[in-house]
Formats: C-alpha cells, sequence, structure tokens
C-alpha cells in the first residue's frame, strides 16, 4: 500500500514538474539515463558557464576538444539536477569522468584518466540513454 502511494506522489510531482516546464522534450530529444520525472532537455554546460540546451554530437565534440585544448576546465552534460556526466582536464590527452546518479552522495568519478575521443564517445552514450555507457571506463565511489 505504502510503495503504491509512493509511486503516485512520484507519478504526480513528475507530471507537474513536466507542466512547469512547459511539456515534454521535443522529438528526437534523447532520454537521460536514469532521468527524474518531468526531465525536459539535456544541457551541455562549460567552465564558462556556456549553457546549448539539448546538444548536437557537434556541440559535444567541440566541448571536448576545446577541454584538450585547454581552453575549458569542465563540460558537463546534465540531464536533470540529479543527473549528470562531467568531464575535466588532466593534461593533455588526459580527461577524468565524474558522475552523479541521483544526488550528491552517489557520485563516482573515473579511476583513471582517458583520450579525449573516450569522452567523446562516453557524453554521446549518456546522452542517447545507452545502458552500458557505465561499462566504457572504470569507476569508483567519490
Amino acid at each position: 500500500m505504502k510503495l503504491a502511494l509512493i509511486l503516485t506522489t512520484c507519478l504526480t510531482l513528475g507530471l507537474v514538474e513536466l507542466a512547469a516546464r512547459g511539456g515534454p522534450p521535443s522529438p528526437g530529444t534523447a532520454p537521460a539515463t536514469a532521468p527524474a520525472p518531468g526531465a525536459a532537455a539535456w544541457v551541455l554546460v562549460d567552465s564558462n558557464n556556456r549553457e546549448v540546451r539539448n546538444p548536437a554530437e557537434q556541440d559535444i565534440r567541440t566541448a571536448v576538444m576545446a577541454l584538450d585544448n585547454e581552453k575549458l576546465d569542465f563540460v558537463f552534460l546534465r540531464a536533470d539536477e540529479g543527473h549528470m556526466l562531467q568531464v575535466d582536464w588532466d593534461k593533455k590527452d588526459s580527461l577524468r569522468f565524474t558522475y552523479q546518479d541521483g544526488d550528491e552522495q552517489h557520485q563516482y568519478q573515473s579511476k583513471h584518466a582517458y583520450p579525449a575521443a573516450t569522452a567523446v564517445k562516453l557524453l554521446l552514450a549518456y546522452r542517447s540513454g545507452a545502458k552500458d555507457w557505465k561499462k566504457m571506463v572504470d569507476w569508483e565511489p567519490r
């Protein structure tokens, strides 16, 4: 009984948030890997506070290349406030990843640094909702 009440409350809150955001995502927008109810759009944010809503593949590639060329310190892709994947500059062709899965108590970081090509593949897989994106690198709790 309690579970049914919790699920009903979550669904109601999700619909209220969805209405507050102006409706569902536009057609063609990839779903989040584990979106909170009502996630309206992907947002790519960089260390210069530039935001790109529903970034295309080229937006992601450009941001990662700027990161790898030391023009940015980080970029992150978020589905909502609780779900994001961040890429941080470590050194030339050496990037590190952090993802959050729901809240700050569920943050994970990559065990190793990876090249820019891996960062692009990882961000694209995350954005597309690929089930196995987490298997692309080794993770540990943050």
